[in-house]
């Protein structure tokens, strides 16, 4: 549900956005005012695209943690787990978790699905501390 909503937000941002840049179109003369309309406009196009890329759903299964992204689902084995380290950033209210595996490493921020990232974390503190770096 909350993805959805962030959707239909970031959708209508853009809408806003394209409406904005055709409405002061016209009243911009010069090349240098024109170029700066479609640099604000690719910046509003980048920041839901970056909003929506960063959104995950986590599930935990014991040792296994599966992530869902906007269109894709994928699961990892824990017992693969090489190292792990969590940082908090943005001020302390957003903890980040890098996992790294074999094959690929996965960061998970807390901004999305706090709880079970949060679960996670205890997870792997309570069972996998020896990994962490």
């Amino acid at each position: 549900m909350k993805y959805y909503f962030l959707l239909f937000c970031s959708i209508l941002f853009l809408i806003l956005a394209i409406a904005l840049v055709f409405f002061l179109w016209g009243f911009t003369n010069s090349w240098l005012g024109k170029l700066l309309l479609l640099s604000m406009l690719g910046f509003f196009i980048y920041l839901p695209v970056k909003f929506l890329l960063i959104y995950c759903k986590v599930n935990q299964n014991q040792n296994i943690v599966e992530v869902s992204r906007l269109f894709s689902k994928k699961a990892y084995d824990l017992n693969d787990l090489i190292s792990w380290k969590e940082r908090n950033s943005y001020r302390g209210s957003f903890r980040e978790i890098s996992m790294t595996f074999p094959n690929e490493k996965l960061n998970l921020m807390d901004h999305a699905d706090r709880d079970r990232i949060a679960d996670l974390h205890h997870y792997l503190r309570t069972h996998y501390n020896d990994k962490m770096i």
